[in-house]
């Protein structure tokens, strides 16, 4: 039985939920953050999904472009004034999340069991 993590996340300013359970990726509820690059503002959704990168998001993101996280509730900064040593890009504020374990057979029911971090 192959089981995957999903994350569920809280700002680390207003602790409210990142959660959207109204825009599902891969069956599961997203991670919805709003976003600003050099050109436009935004919103994202992240795949909750640990080590699954997908998303789907409201304006045109390059490549090779500065992305700026936010909280869609309190609209504080999610950034940290750090650079990641593997792509150099400015890392994310860590947030309080609860993870998920859950098994990709029973997709659209209850998840298997919750860890509290």
């Amino acid at each position: 039985m192959k089981k995957y993590i999903s994350l569920g996340v809280n700002c680390p300013h207003c602790l409210e939920s990142l959660m959207d359970m109204n825009y599902l990726i891969h069956g599961y509820p997203s991670i919805k953050v709003d976003i600003e690059t050099a050109r436009a503002k935004g919103r994202i959704w992240l795949c909750s999904i640990y080590d699954c990168y997908d998303h789907e998001n409201d304006i045109e993101l390059r490549e090779v472009e500065e992305v700026k996280f936010y909280c869609p509730h309190c609209h504080q900064s999610l950034m940290l004034d750090k650079d990641c040593s593997l792509c150099k890009a400015k890392k994310i504020l860590p947030t309080k999340s609860k993870t998920f374990i859950m098994n990709t057979e029973r997709a659209n029911k209850s998840f298997a069991s919750v860890i509290n971090f």
